[in-house]
């Protein structure tokens, strides 16, 4: 009988723990005041990267820093950000498809000749307070 509450407590613990979210703080740096919101993408696969963020926050009033909390469970994930400064709710693209708008990615990758992909920009959230930044440039 003690073995099995034990196990049946050990069995709650874990769903408890692995269910448990991680704080995750992004400071956004390089933002044009008053030239349009700031869009926070938080993709959670390669698979979706650029096609289906996991998690999005828009920031409407951005200041020079914009931070953007989020909740989210352990794991690894691309952050990607934009400046809409015509507000459409869109990152403009130009040819070949480079960004016209202002744009930032985890681990401040800058890429050179190719778009990011979904290892260069992910970061690895775990069960403890996590802070990143994302300075945004303009690619031209």
């Amino acid at each position: 009988m003690n073995a099995y509450l034990i196990g049946w407590h050990l069995l709650l613990w874990s769903l408890m723990t692995s269910a448990q979210s991680a704080k995750v703080r992004i400071d956004v740096t390089g933002v044009a005041v008053g030239k349009g919101p700031v869009v926070v993408n938080i993709y959670d696969s390669a698979d979706h990267f650029f096609k289906q963020a996991a998690y999005t926050k828009t920031v409407n009033d951005a200041q020079s820093t914009v931070t953007v909390l989020f909740d989210l469970p352990a794991g690894r994930y691309a952050l990607s950000v934009y400046q809409d400064t015509n507000n459409n709710k869109r990152l403009d693209q130009g040819w070949f498809n480079v960004p016209t708008e202002p744009v930032g990615f985890g681990n401040n990758f800058r890429p050179r000749l190719s778009a990011p992909r979904f290892e260069d920009c992910a970061v690895l959230v775990n069960n403890d307070d996590n802070q990143f930044t994302v300075n945004l440039f303009k690619v031209f």
